[in-house]
């Protein structure tokens, strides 16, 4: 996984999100300081962030916490310096999100995705409708390509995210690289 990390931000990913659930704290911690010590090796200035306790990011040197969508908390519980993300999957979540701390949404499923086969989409129509909303970036998430990621960042968001675009790539590194191309973003060496 690790390699897929470094070939991903090679290729111009900017934020990694270190996600485990089925691992216990000390365990994902241990993998997110692995992570953490990747990706800065590559480029400091991509951010790494935590699916999972605030402690856990604090410890392994992460940049922040993602937290699902129902957390009760967004900045209150977090060290100080974490960024703090929530996931949301409507605009009432989104503007929950934002005088809870988040610094960030990541918004979807935007569309069809294989993690979530037939679940509910909101298309760029959900995208654009949380982007005038809410003063914080969005990142969409949920069945995005190169092929239809400019129509994410058209709407409004300032980047996407992809599971299965890179991981299921033959290189990461060039599935990275035309998604970095198709949202602006330039890819490092």
């Amino acid at each position: 996984m690790l390699r897929i990390v470094k070939d991903a931000v090679r290729g111009g990913v900017n934020m990694v999100q270190v996600r485990a659930h089925e691992l216990d704290d000390s365990s994902l911690t241990s993998l997110a300081a692995a992570t953490v010590a990747a990706v800065k090796a590559i480029d400091r200035d991509a951010i790494v962030v935590v699916n999972g306790p605030p402690s856990v990011a604090a410890e392994s040197g992460a940049d922040g916490v993602h937290m699902r969508e129902q957390s009760k908390t967004v900045r209150t519980e977090l060290p100080g310096g974490l960024l703090a993300g929530r996931s949301a999957h409507s605009l009432a979540a989104a503007c929950k999100a934002v005088p809870e701390g988040a610094d960030y949404v990541i918004l979807g499923t935007v569309f069809p995705s294989a993690s979530h086969p037939g679940g509910a989409t909101g298309g760029t129509r959900l995208v654009s409708s949380v982007t005038r909303e809410i003063s914080i970036p969005v990142i969409g998430i949920g069945g995005i390509t190169a092929q239809n990621a400019a129509q994410v960042i058209a709407a409004g968001a300032a980047g996407v995210a992809v599971i299965g675009a890179i991981i299921g790539a033959h290189s990461p590194f060039d599935a990275a690289r035309e998604l970095a191309t198709a949202t602006g973003v330039r890819e490092r060496r």
